[in-house]
């Protein structure tokens, strides 16, 4: 059996899919990183919303499409939330609907906090739209983790597949 001979042309050729796997590793890394942060406040503000059905609620007015005022207690309030939910991602139609919705001098419910009132939104409850996001953060993560499996297989795992046979010699007789 012959020992492989290393020549420097493939020891650079291995030096070099060796960083070019840690860098997808890294790369992955990060989408498994973003993933994450997203699946963790997706779910955050998804059960914000739904708690939010149980908070104390009063009148509040439009000051804005993003800002209204309410008060509790004879003190005064403002709030910018639509739902904890809802973010800047959402299709033009929704924000359309919004904007025709939210005009100035509008009475609307307001839903606060009862523990610290400076916390409310006009939109309580559960919105299957919500799970895009999460479902975003899952793929991100999913995406990732795959990537750095199969890089670290690369890296630490055996290509060796010459090494794993058996050849027998025969012996004359």
């Amino acid at each position: 059996m012959s020992a492989a001979i290393e020549t420097p042309e493939k020891v650079n050729a291995q030096k070099r899919d060796t960083n070019v796997l840690r860098a997808f590793a890294i790369a992955s890394g990060l989408c498994i990183a973003a993933g994450m942060g997203t699946l963790f406040v997706s779910t955050r503000d998804i059960v914000k919303g739904v708690k939010a059905e149980k908070w104390a609620q009063t009148e509040g007015v439009i000051k804005s499409v993003t800002e209204y005022q309410y008060s509790v207690g004879g003190k005064n309030f403002g709030g910018n939330t639509i739902h904890p939910a809802y973010g800047s991602g959402y299709p033009s139609e929704v924000d359309d609907q919004l904007i025709r919705l939210l005009k100035a001098g509008r009475r609307v419910r307001v839903y606060y906090n009862p523990v610290n009132p400076e916390e409310s939104t006009l939109a309580a409850g559960f919105y299957s739209c919500s799970y895009e996001i999460l479902s975003g953060g899952l793929a991100f993560f999913g995406f990732g983790l795959a990537v750095l499996l199969a890089c670290w297989f690369a890296i630490k795992g055996s290509q060796d597949f010459a090494g794993g046979i058996t050849i027998e010699q025969l012996i004359d007789k």
